[in-house]
């Protein structure tokens, strides 16, 4: 036999005491568990943990067998075999620990002969040595692969394994929690399983994914369950304490004594500065260490540790998702609207006021399938309340119509529809019935006429002029986060595309056409058409800087 092919020699032992949200993880018997973290928290090591650890706890067969079978699934056969195999392997080594199989599907197999152990005899009644035998089998899918997702939809596991959940559609992983419990049973292996379920780790994905929506969920599905890792970093501000010296405390609540006197232990990034979580999970094992003193070699909270060091160069998006575990977007090109603030503008209380007519902004989109529509109003003072918004449907022109007409009755209650905003282009007869699109839309009782002009530098100035201006202390443009198409536009979606002359990189001098730039383009319509556009039509070469308005009473 060769070593390869070896049964077990050793067994793997870990520690999760310095990491209490992975310790938190595995100790729960709920079916479903997703951890969420930073990179380098241990949390991909730890499911690993979990599927070997649940294999050692399930109840051996009347042959005096442990069975067990686990899939583990990543997003392509690429990232499978490059991230995920990699670090399984790191833990169980082929060689040391079972035999692993390269071809598709790959598997580990881990197998253990029982120990003194009498098959048919109750646990209770065993001898003081004895020990069942261990037959595990672990198999590995990339979802790109359409032999092995063909494989996985018929799986019979006792555990899934999904790592880099934000990158697996939903129905995926309702499938697999469908598919789990049906190993060992009666016919194979002779017993049921001690415990059956799905675990995930991943990266924090955008606010609008299916695992935020879960989470935040009224009533979330019975059993699932959430855990977030502390962040990695935490913004942090410069203070003078009280003896003169300069200090960078956190300013983040939950962590009161992150705090350092120490230069070489911030940095500075995204135009912030950045302290290391001394509360983040797995440090000891991301950071060079001495591994028979256990000493640190580098300081683990200082510019050279794992986190910081990561942090310099990093954009501000990266830095919120990837190294602090934060919901979000990651920015792949250059936003359009880069003065675009998620945290400041996004809104649930607004509401439609009375007796300020609503507006609205429409673009119709490539041919007459994407048509959007976005609807606000302009307060007295000069703030704007966006409240809802149609985008993404597919809809042709006389649904979209329909769509409009069923939406507008909750938000004019207490008010009246006033202008609707489009494109010029709007005013051009198309080549099939020679009728403009706003005959279209006036023939199914929609009244839309053309903004002042169709310059994108324009309408992108209208869009940017209210997100500069603070009025009572907050931004001058409030949204609604039923407009989940419009604030992802605005936050990364729309955007110019990044391209590579010669090495150097540079955007595009025109947005990206996508599902998400008519969202956007119809809220340029609506700024523009609604006011924001007049001065700027007069004096196109007009710049912005940030004006506060200062009031006594704040309505939005």
């Amino acid at each position: 036999m060769s070593q390869s092919s070896k049964a077990v020699s050793w067994t793997p032992k870990f520690s999760f005491a310095a990491s209490p949200t992975i310790g938190d993880m595995l100790v729960d018997d709920s079916p479903v568990r997703i951890i969420i973290g930073p990179i380098g928290s241990g949390k991909t090591l730890a499911c690993c943990f979990e599927i070997f650890r649940r294999a050692l706890l399930q109840e051996p067969g009347p042959d005096g067998i442990r069975h067990f079978k686990a899939a583990v699934v990543r997003n392509t056969v690429p990232e499978l075999k490059t991230t995920t195999v990699e670090t399984w392997t790191a833990v169980f080594p082929p060689g040391k620990i079972g035999r692993f199989i390269k071809t598709s599907p790959m598997h580990h197999l881990i197998n253990k002969p029982s120990n003194n152990w009498v098959p048919g005899l109750a646990p209770e009644r065993q001898a003081p040595n004895a020990e069942p035998g261990l037959n595990l089998r672990v198999d590995f899918f990339g979802l790109d692969s359409d032999k092995d997702l063909e494989r996985l939809m018929s799986y019979e596991a006792t555990i899934f394994f999904f790592n880099e959940l934000r990158f697996i559609p939903r129905i995926i992983f309702k499938t697999a929690t469908d598919r789990v419990g049906r190993y060992p049973s009666i016919k194979k292996g002779g017993i049921f399983p001690t415990w059956e379920g799905v675990i995930a780790d991943t990266n924090p994905p955008d606010k609008d994914h299916w695992i935020h929506e879960i989470e935040h969920e009224e009533h979330p599905p019975e059993g699932w369950k959430v855990w977030h890792q502390p962040p990695g970093v935490l913004e942090a501000e410069q203070i003078i304490e009280i003896d003169g010296m300069k200090a960078w405390k956190s300013k983040e609540t939950g962590y009161p004594d992150a705090i350092t006197r120490h230069e070489s232990q911030v940095a500075f990034s995204a135009k912030r500065f950045w302290i290391a979580n001394p509360h983040a999970e797995n440090l000891f094992w991301i950071n060079k260490h001495d591994p028979e003193t256990g000493e640190y070699l580098l300081d683990p909270l200082g510019r050279r540790g794992h986190y910081l060091k990561k942090v310099a160069g990093a954009p501000l998006d990266w830095i919120k998702v990837m190294y602090q575990g934060y919901y979000g977007a990651l920015k792949e090109g250059k936003p359009v609207i880069e003065e675009f603030d998620r945290d400041t503008m996004v809104d649930r209380s607004i509401e439609p006021l009375p007796h300020i007519p609503l507006i609205a902004g429409m673009d119709v989109g490539a041919g007459t399938l994407n048509p959007a529509i976005v609807f606000g109003q302009r307060t007295m003072k000069g703030r704007w309340l966006i409240h809802d918004e149609i985008a993404g449907l597919e809809l042709g022109l006389v649904r979209f119509c329909e769509e409009i007409k069923a939406r507008l009755p909750w938000m004019t209650k207490k008010t009246v529809m006033g202008d609707i905003w489009g494109d010029p282009a709007g005013e051009v007869r198309d080549g099939v019935t020679e009728q403009t699109y706003f005959w279209h839309f006036k023939k199914n009782g929609i009244y839309a006429m053309a903004c002042p002009t169709n310059d994108l530098q324009t309408r992108i100035d209208a869009m940017k002029a209210p997100m500069g201006r603070m009025i009572n202390k907050r931004p001058g443009i409030l949204i609604h986060p039923r407009c989940t198409m419009l604030i992802k536009a605005l936050e990364s979606q729309w955007q110019f595309r990044r391209t590579q002359v010669k090495g150097v990189e540079k955007f595009m001098q025109t947005p990206d056409k996508s599902d998400f730039s008519h969202v956007a383009e119809a809220l340029g319509y609506m700024l523009l058409g609604g006011g924001e556009g007049r001065a700027l039509v007069r004096d196109p070469n007009r710049t912005f800087e940030t004006v506060t308005a200062n009031s006594e009473f704040d309505v939005w």
